[in-house]
Protein backbone atom coordinates (compact mmCIF):
# COMPACT_ATOMS: atom_id res chain seq x y z
CA UNK A 1 0.00 0.00 0.00
CA UNK A 2 1.74 3.26 -0.81
CA UNK A 3 1.42 6.43 0.86
CA UNK A 4 -1.63 8.06 -1.42
CA UNK A 5 -3.54 4.93 -0.86
CA UNK A 6 -3.18 4.85 2.83
CA UNK A 7 -3.90 8.98 3.19
CA UNK A 8 -7.86 7.57 1.23
CA UNK A 9 -8.36 5.42 3.77
CA UNK A 10 -7.57 7.52 6.66
CA UNK A 11 -9.90 9.70 4.99
CA UNK A 12 -12.51 6.97 5.16
CA UNK A 13 -11.71 6.76 8.90
CA UNK A 14 -10.37 3.12 8.51
CA UNK A 15 -9.11 2.23 11.90
CA UNK A 16 -7.22 -0.39 10.85
CA UNK A 17 -4.87 1.69 8.78
CA UNK A 18 -4.90 4.30 11.24
CA UNK A 19 -4.03 1.72 13.99
CA UNK A 20 -1.23 0.13 11.66
CA UNK A 21 0.51 3.79 10.59
CA UNK A 22 0.46 4.87 14.39
CA UNK A 23 2.56 1.84 15.03
CA UNK A 24 4.72 1.34 11.95
CA UNK A 25 6.26 4.89 12.68
CA UNK A 26 6.51 4.99 16.62
CA UNK A 27 10.09 3.31 17.39
CA UNK A 28 11.68 5.30 14.94
CA UNK A 29 9.96 8.63 16.08
CA UNK A 30 11.14 7.93 19.27
CA UNK A 31 14.56 6.63 18.59
CA UNK A 32 14.75 9.85 16.38
CA UNK A 33 13.81 12.60 19.04
CA UNK A 34 15.63 11.31 21.82
CA UNK A 35 18.74 11.39 19.66
CA UNK A 36 18.19 14.73 18.74
CA UNK A 37 16.54 16.44 21.63
CA UNK A 38 18.37 14.45 24.36
CA UNK A 39 17.03 16.76 26.98
CA UNK A 40 13.44 15.94 26.49
CA UNK A 41 12.00 13.25 28.73
CA UNK A 42 10.17 9.95 26.99
CA UNK A 43 7.33 10.89 27.78
CA UNK A 44 7.25 14.02 26.62
CA UNK A 45 8.52 12.58 23.02
CA UNK A 46 5.98 10.58 23.27
CA UNK A 47 3.04 13.24 23.18
CA UNK A 48 4.76 15.37 20.85
CA UNK A 49 4.06 11.88 18.59
CA UNK A 50 0.52 11.68 19.43
CA UNK A 51 0.46 15.37 18.87
CA UNK A 52 2.20 15.02 15.35
CA UNK A 53 -0.06 12.01 13.85
CA UNK A 54 -3.01 14.02 15.61
CA UNK A 55 -1.83 16.64 12.97
CA UNK A 56 -1.55 14.85 10.20
CA UNK A 57 -5.05 13.10 10.56
CA UNK A 58 -6.14 16.55 10.65
CA UNK A 59 -4.51 17.87 7.12
CA UNK A 60 -5.71 14.07 5.99
CA UNK A 61 -9.31 14.88 6.91
CA UNK A 62 -9.32 18.56 6.00
CA UNK A 63 -8.30 17.27 2.14
CA UNK A 64 -4.79 19.24 2.43
CA UNK A 65 -2.81 16.57 1.52
CA UNK A 66 -3.98 15.57 -2.04
CA UNK A 67 -0.83 16.19 -3.54
CA UNK A 68 2.10 15.41 -0.57
CA UNK A 69 5.39 16.17 -2.01
CA UNK A 70 7.31 14.00 0.51
CA UNK A 71 6.53 10.39 2.64
CA UNK A 72 4.04 10.26 5.24
CA UNK A 73 7.33 9.68 7.48
CA UNK A 74 8.58 12.57 6.57
CA UNK A 75 5.43 14.60 7.32
CA UNK A 76 5.03 13.39 10.45
CA UNK A 77 8.45 13.80 11.28
CA UNK A 78 8.79 17.24 10.32
CA UNK A 79 5.85 18.06 12.42
CA UNK A 80 7.45 16.52 15.25
CA UNK A 81 10.36 18.02 15.04
CA UNK A 82 9.32 22.02 15.01
CA UNK A 83 7.20 21.10 18.12
CA UNK A 84 10.47 19.73 19.82
CA UNK A 85 12.31 22.69 19.02
CA UNK A 86 9.10 24.49 20.34
CA UNK A 87 9.58 22.94 23.50
CA UNK A 88 13.30 22.81 23.51
CA UNK A 89 13.37 26.56 22.85
CA UNK A 90 10.99 27.12 25.31
CA UNK A 91 13.10 25.36 28.04
CA UNK A 92 16.20 27.14 26.55
CA UNK A 93 18.21 24.17 25.67
CA UNK A 94 18.31 24.55 21.86
CA UNK A 95 20.29 26.04 18.75
CA UNK A 96 18.34 26.85 15.91
CA UNK A 97 20.23 25.82 13.06
CA UNK A 98 18.47 28.02 10.60
CA UNK A 99 20.15 30.97 12.07
CA UNK A 100 23.28 29.87 10.52
CA UNK A 101 22.91 31.69 7.48
CA UNK A 102 23.90 30.27 3.92
CA UNK A 103 24.71 26.60 5.38
CA UNK A 104 21.75 24.72 4.09
CA UNK A 105 20.32 21.66 5.56
CA UNK A 106 19.94 18.37 3.88
CA UNK A 107 16.82 17.05 1.66
CA UNK A 108 13.86 16.73 4.74
CA UNK A 109 14.02 12.76 3.24
CA UNK A 110 17.46 12.35 4.82
CA UNK A 111 16.45 12.45 8.15
CA UNK A 112 19.57 10.69 9.49
CA UNK A 113 21.59 13.14 7.72
CA UNK A 114 20.23 15.79 9.40
CA UNK A 115 20.40 14.59 13.12
CA UNK A 116 24.46 14.39 12.45
CA UNK A 117 24.29 17.68 11.31
CA UNK A 118 22.10 19.14 13.98
CA UNK A 119 24.08 16.90 16.81
CA UNK A 120 27.43 18.14 15.36
CA UNK A 121 26.41 21.53 15.31
CA UNK A 122 25.03 21.64 19.14
CA UNK A 123 28.80 19.81 19.78
CA UNK A 124 30.48 22.90 18.27
CA UNK A 125 28.44 25.44 19.88
CA UNK A 126 29.17 24.22 23.31
CA UNK A 127 32.75 24.96 22.34
CA UNK A 128 32.05 28.51 21.73
CA UNK A 129 34.12 30.83 24.30
CA UNK A 130 33.08 34.47 25.15
CA UNK A 131 32.27 36.79 24.10
CA UNK A 132 30.33 34.86 21.39
CA UNK A 133 28.80 32.18 23.81
CA UNK A 134 26.99 35.15 25.80
CA UNK A 135 26.11 36.92 22.92
CA UNK A 136 24.57 34.09 20.57
CA UNK A 137 22.96 32.76 23.28
CA UNK A 138 20.86 36.08 23.97
CA UNK A 139 20.63 36.38 20.70
CA UNK A 140 19.43 33.09 19.66
CA UNK A 141 17.76 31.23 23.23
CA UNK A 142 16.56 34.63 24.16
CA UNK A 143 15.33 36.13 21.22
CA UNK A 144 16.67 39.58 22.23
CA UNK A 145 16.99 42.50 20.25
CA UNK A 146 20.24 44.10 19.41
CA UNK A 147 19.20 47.36 21.78
CA UNK A 148 18.45 44.63 24.66
CA UNK A 149 21.40 43.20 24.66
CA UNK A 150 23.88 46.41 25.44
CA UNK A 151 21.28 46.94 27.90
CA UNK A 152 22.21 43.72 29.53
CA UNK A 153 25.97 43.74 28.97
CA UNK A 154 29.02 46.36 28.40
CA UNK A 155 28.65 46.64 24.64
CA UNK A 156 28.31 50.39 24.06
CA UNK A 157 26.30 50.56 20.78
CA UNK A 158 23.96 48.08 18.67
CA UNK A 159 25.98 48.61 16.22
CA UNK A 160 29.14 47.16 18.20
CA UNK A 161 26.31 44.46 18.90
CA UNK A 162 26.48 43.35 14.84
CA UNK A 163 29.92 43.61 14.59
CA UNK A 164 30.40 41.18 16.79
CA UNK A 165 27.56 38.83 16.30
CA UNK A 166 28.79 38.70 12.79
CA UNK A 167 32.35 37.79 13.30
CA UNK A 168 30.92 35.20 15.88
CA UNK A 169 29.04 33.68 13.21
CA UNK A 170 32.03 33.87 10.88
CA UNK A 171 34.00 31.77 13.15
CA UNK A 172 30.97 29.01 14.18
CA UNK A 173 30.73 28.92 10.49
CA UNK A 174 34.18 28.07 9.93
CA UNK A 175 33.91 25.56 12.87
CA UNK A 176 30.79 23.54 11.84
CA UNK A 177 31.80 23.08 7.92
CA UNK A 178 35.58 22.32 8.95
CA UNK A 179 33.69 19.32 11.01
CA UNK A 180 31.47 18.71 8.22
CA UNK A 181 34.57 18.45 6.36
CA UNK A 182 36.46 16.42 8.84
CA UNK A 183 33.64 13.90 9.33
CA UNK A 184 33.20 13.35 5.04
CA UNK A 185 29.56 14.74 5.18
CA UNK A 186 30.77 17.69 2.37
CA UNK A 187 33.71 17.74 0.42
CA UNK A 188 36.85 19.94 0.68
CA UNK A 189 35.12 22.04 -2.38
CA UNK A 190 32.27 22.46 -0.75
CA UNK A 191 33.53 23.59 2.38
CA UNK A 192 35.61 26.56 0.34
CA UNK A 193 32.72 27.50 -1.81
CA UNK A 194 30.06 27.53 1.62
CA UNK A 195 33.15 29.84 2.85
CA UNK A 196 33.64 32.07 0.14
CA UNK A 197 37.35 31.08 -0.39
CA UNK A 198 39.03 30.42 -3.76
CA UNK A 199 39.61 26.73 -5.02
Amino acid sequence: MNDQETIQLIRQSNPRVITQLYKQHYSAFIGYMRQSFSDLRTDEVEDIYSESFQVFCGYVNAGKLTDMRCSIKTFIFSIGRNMAIDEMKRKGKIWLTERIHDIEEPDSDLLPELDKKTMLLNQIVGKLTDPCKTLLTLYWYHEKSDKEIVEQTNYQSTDTVKNQRSRCMKTLKKMYLSELEDAEMITSEERQQLMGEPS
